[in-house]
């Protein structure tokens, strides 16, 4: 059994290391709007390997959220595959704002929202917490999704075990956050948020009580950290909450026990 695996490991570094030489910069179709899709092969090959199949449960949850001629606020867009995702479902009737500091991203992240004609979507190049404040951010040089505000993230040292970059560090830049809720006065009040920010979340969250409190949005949060804490802001609101197949959790116990991380809040 340890040989077997240890094959498999050395079967991967090697795949993923011919991937990192030849790397380039290419065009796919989205798997979920048709547009054309701009991407590195070697960093973001998890778009193009898994397909239709990444996420798929969550995926299938979106078209069930989103309809014609709602808002979405995004916070953490990576490349931009799901934002494009949700300006396709939102309409032209409808809206997107995205949240995206990366600088590693955010040149995917512009051309893919150009590709797909998405003129129903906001780029704001800023980070989301609990204050309005400039702070060191980490950024992930092997894929950008791992990129985040926590020092010493979890998530990105697994990744990294797994890469063809064992060794490779964060860099980090400045980046402006802001309390979402401050961010929101006097602008039109998002239906469906989704938070995914490495560790991030319950900040992100805490700086959005007022909106949540009062508007009541749909919600979706890749939860890394805080999750007691996530759960019961939640919970204090009479938010039902959900994994990605749709089993109800009640308890702290029930989302230890689902095996995923992506979870819906519904009001």
């Amino acid at each position: 059994m340890k040989t077997s695996k240890y094959l498999v490991g050395l079967i991967r570094k090697l795949v993923l290391s011919l991937l990192k030489i030849t790397s380039c910069d290419i065009t796919i179709k989205h798997h979920f709007t048709g547009y054309p899709f701009l991407l590195n092969s070697y960093h973001h090959k998890g778009y193009w390997f898994y397909g239709k199949n990444r996420e798929r449960n969550t995926m299938l949850r979106f078209p069930e959220i989103i309809k014609p001629g709602m808002t979405v606020l995004e916070i953490g867009g990576h490349i931009g595959y799901l934002t494009t995702y949700y300006s396709y479902l939102a309409g032209k009737s409808g809206n997107v704002v995205v949240f995206e500091p990366g600088k590693n991203n955010l040149k995917y992240m512009y051309g893919n929202v150009k590709n797909s004609n998405a003129g129903n979507v906001i780029i704001e190049e800023l980070a989301a917490g609990n204050q309005n404040s400039n702070m060191t951010f980490y950024l992930d040089p092997i894929t950008g999704q791992n990129n985040t505000l926590v020092k010493n993230f979890e998530g990105f040292e697994k990744n990294r075990e797994y890469s063809a970059e064992p060794d490779s560090e964060y860099t980090t830049d400045s980046v402006t956050v802001v309390r979402l809720d401050d961010y929101l006065k006097n602008k039109l009040a998002p239906d469906f948020i989704k938070i995914d920010i490495e560790g991030y979340e319950w900040e992100c969250v805490d700086g959005l009580r007022v909106t949540i409190e009062n508007k009541r949005p749909h919600l979706m949060i890749e939860i890394q950290a805080n999750s007691e804490m996530i759960i019961s802001f939640f919970k204090s609101l009479n938010y039902r909450i959900y994994n990605d197949m749709m089993s109800e959790i009640i308890t702290l116990n029930d989302f230890e026990n689902i095996g995923t991380p992506n979870i819906f809040f519904f009001p």
